[in-house]
């Protein structure tokens, strides 16, 4: 590493040209990072849509490599990083519950999230909830 005392010994035209190579090799950096940020994004987009639909990229593109792990996060111009997107969890099936409450016309409801309508009309009408409980 050049220091300031070696730089002040340089001529003008070693100057220039030691400007001139750090500038090709920060440019060639700067292209690799901006290539390989570039891919990280892209491969965690078909990630995203490989669990969309449930499936693993890596069951359907056997040789496919995970994202580089040393990518730095390229800047939005004003020097601020562009946060990384957040993944959204795999879908999982949920399972059946029990139905808990049931109308004359065969309706159920489990118990869990919100009230149905028959019922909700059902108390409104006078009905107590106790009423649609199925025995256990």
């Amino acid at each position: 590493m050049m220091t300031p005392q070696n730089l002040k010994d340089l001529t003008a035209s070693q100057l220039t040209k030691l400007v001139a190579d750090a500038n090709a090799v920060l440019t060639q950096r700067h292209d690799e990072e901006v290539q390989t940020t570039l891919r990280n994004e892209f491969r965690v987009e078909l990630d995203g849509l490989a669990a969309k639909w449930g499936q693993r990229l890596e069951a359907t593109f056997p040789n496919a490599s995970a994202p580089a792990a040393t990518a730095k996060p390229v800047t939005n111009g004003n020097g601020y990083h562009k946060p990384p997107k957040a993944r959204r969890p795999a879908i999982t099936k949920l399972s059946k519950v029990a139905a808990k409450f049931r109308d004359k016309d065969g309706h159920t409801w489990s118990g869990r999230g919100k009230r149905p309508r028959w019922l909700t009309e059902s108390i409104a009408a006078g009905s107590k909830i106790e009423d649609f409980r199925i025995a256990a």
